[in-house]
């Protein structure tokens, strides 16, 4: 794996592509709910609490199926652009079965068969979407990248890339406005902290789409508008 950036102060959240399976230092070796919570309970922050609490599930999740859950969604979004997208809950691919037993072991609540799990009082909220492919899509799944917090344990997330073509989705399918601000939210961090994006691969899944122009013009829309950023800042401070 590559280590691309830290995204958070007060852990050491970093990112890396094509994760892969390694040694990981266990620092945080626990297991009791009990345990989870206090390390919890030290970080104000909601998304540094919520980066936290995945790595301590995967950390399970792996430990019974030797797979990683992955991440996906508005509680992605809110990873992506550093807790300003703020999510009710995470909405996770993974078994359902193996996650419920993890998530009842904790003590989380859940309202018959519903696939959604909580905690309040943390302020944790999870939606268990079953074993599928991240967008439907086998390639978005070989592209899934990984997350280190605290510099111990690792969670897997939906790319930046396929991330941003489901926000384009819902914006252009569905008219929600907020998602493309979104995209572009992220087309700008990407950008500000000289990530990688692949706009190649985005340019090319776009165009296999149903609304493959729509989609395209509106991506291209906000790139250039994201791309113009830098020289703006620039000027301005001349």
């Amino acid at each position: 794996m590559r280590l691309k950036r830290n995204l958070f102060m007060f852990a050491t959240i970093s990112r890396f592509s094509n994760p892969v399976k390694g040694e990981q230092k266990e620092v945080f070796s626990v297991r009791s709910w009990d345990e989870i919570a206090e390390i919890l309970s030290r970080y104000a922050d909601k998304t540094d609490r919520s980066s936290l609490f995945l790595g301590f599930f995967s950390e399970a999740y792996q430990g019974i199926s030797g797979k990683n859950p992955v991440l996906v969604g508005g509680g992605a979004v809110e990873v992506y652009t550093h807790g300003g997208y703020v999510t009710g809950d995470l909405d996770l691919i993974c078994d359902a079965a193996i996650a419920r037993k993890i998530l009842t072991g904790w003590g989380f609540s859940s309202a018959g068969f519903s696939r959604t799990f909580y905690r309040p009082e943390m302020d944790l909220y999870v939606e268990l979407l079953g074993a599928q492919d991240v967008n439907g899509d086998p390639e978005a799944t070989s592209r899934i990248e990984a997350m280190l917090v605290g510099g111990t344990m690792l969670f897997c997330i939906i790319s930046l890339e396929d991330l941003i073509i489901d926000r384009l989705l819902a914006f252009v399918h569905w008219g929600h406005r907020e998602s493309a601000l979104w995209a572009q939210a992220m087309m700008k961090g990407a950008l500000v902290l000289e990530e990688q994006l692949d706009t190649g691969y985005v340019r090319r899944k776009l165009s296999e789409q149903e609304d493959a122009e729509k989609l395209s013009a509106a991506f291209e829309s906000l790139l250039k508008e994201v791309l113009s950023i830098p020289e703006k800042e620039r000027e301005g401070e001349e």
